[in-house]
């Protein structure tokens, strides 16, 4: 998914991204998205969570010795 931000200019802040409700600022994924993984990382192993929801976790989590 891609759009175009809409910016607000703040009294305070001044010209600034207006917040989304259905996406967190710096986030690459949607909260939904974001909300439904976390969920399921916790039900599940990442084996599991990464053939679902198809996600690549690279060496991101795994323990080392």
């Amino acid at each position: 998914m891609v759009a175009v931000m809409p910016r607000v200019d703040c009294p305070e802040c001044g010209v600034v991204v207006a917040q989304v409700p259905w996406a967190r600022p710096g986030s690459r994924f949607t909260r939904d998205f974001e909300t439904e993984c976390a969920w399921l990382m916790t039900v599940a192993d990442q084996k599991t969570v990464s053939g679902f929801l198809h996600v690549a976790w690279g060496d991101r989590g795994r323990h080392r010795p």
